[in-house]
């Protein structure tokens, strides 16, 4: 089952230098944490952005990992922390024709 995810617009800056750094290789997954399990979200399913009002692409996931603790985010040098992090490849990113759709509080 794929999903919409929002990017706050507090970290669309950080999202963009994510984007960056996986075109330069320095990383190879996007990440996303999530407070409950996505239970019905499977490997190969595809998790939709939106930023600043519209979907503007979507990645696949690649895996689930249950968090124990903090995740580090090396582009950001940020710690998150949730129930489970789904993993995907940078290189699965499609950029897709912009839809206008509100976001997720």
């Amino acid at each position: 089952m794929d999903i919409i995810v929002t990017t706050p617009k507090s970290q669309i800056h950080a999202a963009a230098n994510e984007a960056k750094d996986a075109l330069a290789g320095k990383v190879h997954y996007y990440f996303r944490v999530f407070n409950k399990n996505p239970k019905k979200l499977q490997q190969g399913d595809k998790v939709f952005y939106v930023e600043n009002g519209y979907i503007t692409g979507f990645a696949t996931v690649y895996g689930f990992a249950n968090m124990e603790g903090t995740l580090l985010c090396q582009t950001q040098n940020k710690e998150w922390n949730g129930e489970v992090v789904v993993w995907m490849r940078c290189d699965s990113w499609n950029w897709i024709k912009p839809i206008k759709m509100k976001g997720f509080q």
